[in-house]
């Protein structure tokens, strides 16, 4: 007794955060009470004079030191084991960024389970040696039952642990391949959260199964749950199971400019169920995936922009058409827009007859989501170059035939007009509202394409030729 506290001091040893360190501090607050309870057992022997009671203590105490300096030796070598196989090298952490982190959250768990074993081992075979005969029951029918149930239970828990990682990895080497797809980022989480799922739920019921719990029960609810879900769900099933293939078959990603049933615009976000559009006046659009019938993509590898041209019918059309040629190529040599355009301009050419007008089409192939300015800065060198050429862009006009006589003479016109023609205002008041007028800057305004809704039919304008008055097949011509 009077050297306990310093064997207990020893016994201690530094403190660690461990099950080892807690089990030595135990041993040192008790220690004094086996050594004790072992000098009475000798005692008690040599006092009653037991046959070979000495040699079975000699032989016990010999074992047991063996035995716990075996354990010892043990736990030395696989800390230190521990140490030197699972260090990774900067290669290793460099390929696998996320494997160390990993690797230390269940190393520690390893260990302790590791040390367990030892600590468990060693303490069957000390209760052996002092006549427990603790492995008569494991070899028994029931022993074997339960070691083999724990077995079982500790296989399919590692093996289990073994797919999760496995998983997780194979999930994190994709998306670190490919950082910057949207589609990996939306469809990977969620595949690995099922994939986890249905995982913990076959190692669920693998260990209740071990451990006697009938689970035919489980399945069945299960099951029912499973049926009642899909048909209160529906919508919801068919949202996300067209959203997972609409992901897995890249039709939309974030940044697209798409066209989704009668909604169109900028895909701002995507999930797994619902994709979100922001229109050209700012309005986000949120539209189930199950409601998607058609998906018009207008952002995928290159794009057409496709410009109309009208002329007058009197107009020279090869010259029209190669005057559209010539400032296609001024655009495409210079000009902000030279790099959006990919290939030269393609002139399609005559496209109808319209009533008052011939319709010519052309169009370039621009880089995706470039179209739309192309066409506006091509409309705007067109007007200008038809203006300085002298080329018409007619206004929609239609021509009326009065008939002729036999004579070959037309028939008159009368036209009544009730309205009466407005005071003509001071020259010098008009030229104050012109010049007002050209000093004073309108909205400049850029309109997304298919924002501005068609006009409805403008006033008719009523307009004589002279030209015609004296031919016999003369006509009025009346604009609208």
């Amino acid at each position: 007794m009077q050297i306990r506290s310093g064997v207990s001091r020893k016994l201690r040893g530094p403190e660690t955060p461990d099950n080892v360190a807690r089990l030595r501090k135990q041993a040192a607050e008790f220690w004094h009470v086996l050594v004790i309870a072992y000098v009475i057992a000798v005692y008690l022997v040599w006092a009653m004079g037991v046959p070979g009671g000495f040699a079975y203590l000699a032989r016990a105490s010999l074992m047991s030191v063996v035995t716990i300096v075996l354990a010892r030796l043990v736990l030395a070598g696989l800390i230190r084991g521990f140490a030197t196989i699972f260090e990774l090298s900067d290669e290793t952490r460099a390929k696998y960024p996320g494997l160390e982190a990993r690797a230390n959250r269940y190393l520690p768990v390893l260990r302790q389970i590791l040390l367990g074993m030892v600590v468990a081992v060693s303490g069957l075979a000390l209760i052996e040696i002092w006549g427990g005969h603790p492995l008569e029951w494991l070899a028994s029918s029931s022993g074997q039952g339960m070691l083999g149930r724990f077995i079982a239970i500790g296989v399919v828990m590692a093996v289990a642990l073994i797919i999760w990682e496995v998983g997780t990895a194979f999930s994190e080497r994709i998306a670190l391949g490919n950082p910057a797809s949207v589609r990996l980022k939306t469809l990977l989480p969620f595949l690995l959260n099922a994939f986890r799922i249905v995982l913990l739920m076959f190692v669920s019921l693998i260990v209740l199964s071990e451990l006697g719990v009938n689970i035919a029960p489980l399945l069945a609810g299960a099951g029912v749950f499973g049926l009642a879900l899909g048909f209160g769900a529906q919508t919801l099933v068919k949202d996300v199971i067209t959203g997972i293939f609409i992901l897995v078959e890249n039709t939309i990603s974030v940044g697209d400019v798409v066209e989704v049933g009668s909604h169109s615009g900028l895909v701002e976000k995507i999930s797994v169920r619902t994709v979100h559009l922001r229109d050209f006046d700012g309005n986000v659009h949120t539209i189930p995936f199950g409601e998607v019938q058609t998906v018009k993509n207008m952002s995928k590898l290159f794009a057409y922009a496709v410009v109309d041209v009208t002329v007058s019918y009197r107009e020279n059309i090869d010259e029209a058409l190669a005057l559209m040629a010539e400032v296609a190529a001024g655009m495409t040599r210079s000009g902000p827009l030279a790099e959006t355009i990919i290939e030269p301009f393609e002139v399609v050419g005559v496209e109808g007859l319209q009533e008052s007008a011939v319709w010519l089409r052309g169009r370039f192939k621009t880089r995706p989501l470039g179209q739309w300015n192309v066409k506006r800065e091509f409309y705007r060198r067109i007007k200008a170059a038809f203006d300085e050429r002298g080329i018409e862009i007619p206004y929609p006009h239609r021509t009326i035939y009065l008939g002729a006589d036999k004579k070959g003479a037309a028939p008159p016109l009368h036209v009544v007009s009730d309205h009466k023609a407005p005071a003509a205002r001071p020259r010098g008041a008009q030229r104050t509202g012109a010049a007002a007028a050209e000093g004073t800057t309108g909205p400049l305004i850029e309109e997304h394409p298919g924002a501005r809704e068609r006009s409805g039919a403008g006033e008719d304008l009523l307009v004589l030729e002279e030209a015609d008055i004296a031919s016999p097949t003369s006509a009025w011509k009346a604009a609208r």
